[in-house]
């Protein structure tokens, strides 16, 4: 599925569970996708996490002021993936295992044209109104994705005409 997604800058909403339950990273968060590799900004809630893993590979954060930052590598989107992270707000640092979901449902775009705002809310619309029941994703599948797709496709056409209208001028 990840090398069907289109390349840039978006948000996507962020579920965390496992842990104490006290501990959260900040959703919506930051993801950016290039040629199928999805890296998200992970923002979590304490600034005592100096270390998390996933999918075996080891992160440091990229800051700790507030909050522990973490740029990491997700392997899929829409799939529960189970993570540690090391807190060292305890009397000894303590390894955690939290599952972490990025949902490509709410899957929003970052950088847009201003021309193109009418579009991509659409695009937006049609991306949100996805069914999220699991029993229809057979039905349906990478339905999400493919509305991605097809609204950034939309947005670039929308773009180029605005663009070679301006050259006529």
């Amino acid at each position: 599925m990840e090398n069907s997604l289109p390349n840039g800058d978006f948000k996507a909403e962020i579920t965390l569970s496992g842990g104490t339950g006290r501990t959260t990273i900040q959703s919506p968060a930051d993801i950016h996708i290039e040629n199928g590799t999805i890296t998200a900004e992970l923002i979590w809630s304490s600034p005592n996490y100096d270390f998390m893993e996933i999918g075996g590979v080891g992160y440091t954060p990229v800051s700790n002021d507030g909050s522990s930052v973490f740029s990491v590598v997700i392997p899929a989107l829409d799939t529960e993936l189970p993570i540690k992270a090391e807190t060292v707000a305890m009397s000894a640092p303590h390894m955690i295992e939290y599952t972490l979901l990025v949902s490509c449902e709410e899957l929003r775009q970052t950088e847009q044209p201003e021309e193109s705002s009418e579009i991509s809310s659409y695009t937006e619309s049609v991306i949100s109104e996805t069914p999220s029941d699991a029993s229809n994703a057979s039905s349906t599948p990478n339905f999400p994705v493919f509305a991605a797709i097809i609204g950034a496709a939309v947005v670039v056409a929308a773009v180029i005409v605005i663009l070679i209208k301006r050259k006529k001028k």
